[in-house]
């Protein structure tokens, strides 16, 4: 059962706190979205950043790996649409699995990450640096998992095989 405190969502007018809290406890693995991992996934009505570059969402994780996920407004009117605030969503809950890799695999990852062409990237925005490409990918593993595969079958069995530990989707 999900304990995280899921809040602030009314305020989006896109998203219920209750669709969030099924959404992760339905779509996520269980221990993705664990409360000793996640205290709470908070909507903030706040826009930060212009339409280049804004902040969607921010994952504060403390030395302990505990997490509390900030969601922003999408956009200045509001949010886009209940698909793309899951999609952020996914992506805050990746940067806290990331953070509590075993140090073996976050190595692991990095050395996938620095030997990857452009093309094996599923977002520009993964070039980034080796967690947000962790948060994009597994984004891509959740709703899209043949596009991962298809850009690079080392991320996908890194997904399929540390992360999700097997589970399939789509």
């Amino acid at each position: 059962m999900l304990l995280i405190v899921v809040q602030g969502f009314e305020k989006s007018e896109i998203l219920r706190n209750e669709d969030v809290a099924e959404y992760l406890s339905t779509e996520l693995p269980e221990e993705h979205s664990d409360v000793r991992r996640i205290e709470e996934i908070d909507y903030t009505d706040e826009y930060i950043g212009d339409e280049s570059t804004y902040v969607a969402g921010r994952c504060i994780t403390d030395e302990y790996g505990v997490s509390r996920i900030k969601i922003n407004r999408q956009s200045p009117e509001g949010s886009h649409d209940a698909e793309g605030m899951k999609q952020t969503i996914t992506h805050e809950v990746a940067h806290n699995v990331y953070y509590n890799l075993e140090e073996g695999q976050r190595t692991e990852w990095r050395e996938i990450y620095d030997n990857s062409a452009r093309r094996q990237f599923v977002s520009a925005y993964a070039w980034t640096n080796e967690r947000e490409d962790f948060a994009e990918s597994y984004g891509a593993y959740v709703h899209d998992p043949e596009r991962l595969k298809r850009r690079s079958l080392a991320k996908y069995k890194f997904m399929h095989h540390y992360v999700f530990k097997g589970r399939e989707y789509r």
